[in-house]
């Protein structure tokens, strides 16, 4: 008896445009105001970006400081000169306005488990309220009644939101996010939402949070961020959470506790969305220049940084990150702007979960994927299975087998690794780009050849377009079996025949397309129990 299990896929989109380059050999800061953007280069530089994606250095004009941060309060930016000096302001409305007597000399952001208040006329109150020692402050939103505090437990303990509502003394009950770090906070209708250390996102109900979706790293043992904010970058800045147009926009890294080796194939950094459908990866960055079709995004996303809401009424949104450059060594702070369409191929995939019969084993039949007929000849949709997990290349702690190569000087298909992990590479394995040109690819060996002690020359069985030439990438082997590749505009639906007993499958379904085409309706995987 045959037994048919049905998946249906929401659509899947990827764009990114990278707006412009700032200029840092380090982490950027950024504020959000009404009209403009402020972007800070710790004792470097200071720009300015409007909505009209203008990005324009600011820190020659006069009265500026180098700064070492910035925060926007009621249409003034509030710098702090990186050298200690008095912090200064700018005029309402103008970011890059100074006046000579715009200094003050107190600080104004959260200073660990303290707050002060700045008000209207810039009068700041110290140590206006002061949370328990253990609690500091990572994050400040409001409803339009209450302020909340959002925090970390410095030696591993709950970490708790504090609501407190101005002109009370001090804080209301505060409320336990089930972790040890609250990392971002934002207000959807009067209603606080919260993402902790461990992928859970929270949802307040006015007295405590309960759970409303979970990211990938939540379901497994592993602990998101590992470390303190003070020695490992947050998974997600305190900005990068945002409602947008109703939807959860949240830039995270895929990092798991700020180190490579771990990256979650089913959670890829980039910009997540959470609405009525569920939770997933919607927008990737990376190397993308504006018009070489070579890259589509990175999955290693070192630094997250903010979300901006454009506010063109069209869920458009600016958003920051650092990402590995070209020789996936050199970090690069950029901004990216995204599109209501593309311009260019885009790629993604979905992978399912591990299907599992009703016996301990299953006999895996036939496959079939139902999809809308395509609207371009240059349309893909590629399927792909697996029945095990690589010993070699998956292990129990979850961290992944990565390889850094380099593109064949003239050849798209051709890949050269100095790794002695190249002796685990098989004919048919996965090769999946992370991080540098070819980012967001997905490829199978055709040949791997020793040619020389670790030195490993890798023939793909497809070309990746533009990437001859351009460096070094990171790249993930995995043991997913190609089924086929499906290009006939004229289909509807295909049949691949698996034949494998085994105690689950799971499958993954490459698209290449735009963001209208192609689009995946239904899989049906048959399978009869073994008993």
């Amino acid at each position: 008896m045959n037994y048919r299990d049905r998946i249906e896929i929401p659509d899947i989109v990827e764009i990114r445009t990278n707006v412009d380059t700032v200029a840092a050999s380090q982490n950027i800061v950024t504020a959000v105001g009404f009209n403009t953007a402020v972007i800070v280069v710790p004792n470097e530089a200071i720009y300015t970006l409007d909505k009209l994606d203008n990005l324009v250095l600011i820190s020659g004009n006069d009265f500026f400081q180098q700064s070492n941060s910035v925060a926007h309060i009621d249409g003034r930016f509030i710098y702090i000169p990186f050298n200690g000096d008095p912090a200064f302001f700018s005029d309402v409305g103008d970011a890059g306005s100074v006046q000579a007597a715009s200094f003050f000399d107190a600080e104004s952001l959260p200073d660990k488990n303290k707050v002060h208040i700045v008000d209207d006329s810039l009068v700041v109150t110290e140590d206006k309220i002061t949370l328990p020692e253990e609690y500091n402050i990572i994050w400040v939103e409001n409803d339009g009644e209450f302020v909340y505090f959002g925090t970390e437990h410095e030696t591993g303990g709950q970490a708790l939101v504090f609501p407190w509502r101005p002109g009370d003394e001090t804080y209301s009950d505060p409320m336990p996010v089930y972790d040890k770090m609250s990392l971002a906070g934002a207000n959807k209708s009067g209603v606080i939402h919260t993402i902790n250390s461990k992928g859970q996102i929270l949802k307040s109900n006015g007295q405590s949070f309960e759970e409303i979706a979970r990211l990938p790293v939540a379901n497994s043992h592993l602990q998101w961020q590992t470390e303190s904010l003070t020695t490992t970058p947050l998974m997600v800045h305190a900005n990068g959470f945002k409602f947008i147009e109703d939807d959860l926009h949240i830039m995270l890294s895929g990092m798991i506790g700020g180190i490579t080796k771990r990256v979650l194939e089913e959670m890829p950094g980039g910009i997540w969305i959470l609405n009525e459908h569920g939770i997933r990866q919607k927008y990737s960055v990376g190397n993308y220049d504006g018009s070489t079709d070579n890259d589509w995004g990175s999955s290693i996303v070192h630094l997250p940084g903010c979300i901006f809401d454009v506010g063109l009424g069209d869920g458009r949104f600016l958003v920051g990150a650092q990402v590995y450059k070209a020789d996936v060594t050199t970090l690069q702070p950029a901004l990216y702007l995204s599109q209501t369409s593309s311009t260019v191929t885009q790629r993604g995939y979905f992978i399912t979960t591990q299907l599992t019969g009703r016996a301990l084993r299953s006999f895996w039949g036939r496959l079939t994927i139902f999809f809308k007929e395509f609207d371009n000849s240059t349309d893909r949709i590629v399927v792909k299975f697996r029945t095990t997990k690589d010993k070699n290349f998956e292990r129990s702690n979850f961290s992944n087998t990565f390889i850094v190569g380099t593109w064949d000087a003239s050849l798209d298909t051709t890949i050269t690794i100095n790794d002695p992990n190249g002796a685990n590479l098989s004919v048919g394995d996965e090769l999946e780009v992370l991080s540098g040109i070819g980012g967001g690819s997905s490829t199978h060996i055709l040949t791997v050849t020793n040619t020389s002690g670790n030195l490993y020359t890798i023939v793909l069985d497809e070309g990746v377009p533009n990437v001859e030439g351009t460096g070094s990438i990171i790249f993930r082997p995995q043991n997913w079996t190609k089924l086929g590749t499906i290009s006939d505009t004229t289909l509807f639906q295909q049949l691949y025949t698996i034949v494998k007993r085994t105690k689950w499958i799971q499958l993954k379904v490459e698209l290449r397309g735009t963001h209208l085409s192609p689009e995946v309706e239904q899989l049906l995987q048959e399978f009869k129990d073994s008993r």
